[in-house]
């Protein structure tokens, strides 16, 4: 039976959500005024803007958000740490020393890369790995330790979490579990494990971008736009065939892919060459 255990408010969390709950009204607002305007070297910078700063509110809005659902559950096999739409498992094997706090200087230094979730923290330091989901200090987390690897956590009740631990300890495993990350189904996807495949969407959104700058800065050429519509549109197709064809034909998907950059690549070369 598992017991859960919510972590700690964290800091600033009304501010947080109000940053959440202003920010994506006023982008879009921006992305509808913005998509009246005629194409011009000013609107292609102000659409660069746009694709900046929704990927940063994606970051900023996914992290708010697992740091407002993290908790931890207590079972007789391990530790439990929902982390957004992952679960992190720490077996009861891998616990040999359980202490609050670290030291000023004493392992590793907080990312400000992780932020708004400046408390976590995931990687090694010390011969031993770190995965340090909490929403205090580092001098006010319970930490989980092992020969190899080290686990801080925030609970709010941090004596009834130590107590449930050490029971279950007492109680020994019912199965053996492995030390990781249980993952949500999309981010299991082979896609995300295929370098080439990733390399060719990056490449693609590269050219992309490369190729409505250049119409956006030489908009006095004939059939600029055109060109640069002609190339969205192949891009487009040719990217939502591979993803319906990856599935079955891996090789057919790449291809697919790495031919719709090849007919961005082949644009611009043409609109350089024109240049000279």
């Amino acid at each position: 039976m598992n017991t859960m255990f919510p972590s700690r408010p964290f800091p600033h969390r009304r501010y947080m959500w109000a940053g959440v709950l202003l920010f994506w009204p006023l982008l879009i607002a921006f992305a509808l005024w913005w998509a009246h305007r005629p194409f011009s070297l000013i609107t292609y910078l102000g659409w660069l803007f746009f694709g900046v700063m929704f990927i940063g509110g994606i970051w900023y809005t996914y992290r708010v958000w697992a740091l407002e659902r993290l908790a931890y559950s207590v079972n007789r096999d391990g530790v439990y740490i929902r982390w957004g739409g992952a679960t992190f498992v720490l077996p009861m094997r891998y616990i040999e020393d359980v202490f609050h706090g670290l030291p000023e200087g004493d392992g590793p230094v907080p990312s400000r890369w992780m932020w708004p979730a400046i408390f976590t923290w995931f990687g090694e330091h010390g011969g031993k790995q770190w995965y340090i989901f909490a929403s205090a200090p580092w001098s006010h987390v319970l930490f989980l330790c092992g020969q190899d690897v080290c686990v801080g956590l925030s609970p709010r009740d941090e004596a009834a979490f130590i107590r449930a631990v050490n029971e279950r300890r007492q109680l020994g495993p019912n199965r053996d579990l492995s030390l990781g990350w249980r993952l949500p189904l999309v981010a299991r996807w082979r896609i995300w494990q295929d370098s080439v495949a990733l390399v060719a969407w990056a490449s693609g959104i590269i050219l992309l971008t490369l190729l409505w700058g250049e119409a956006a800065i030489r908009l006095d050429m004939p059939r600029i736009l055109w060109m640069a519509r002609l190339g969205s549109f192949v891009y487009l197709v040719d990217w939502i065939l591979g993803i319906f064809l990856y599935r079955r034909e891996r090789l057919a998907g790449v291809i697919l892919w790495w031919g719709g950059s090849a007919v961005l690549a082949l644009l611009l070369i043409g609109l350089w060459v024109m240049r000279v």
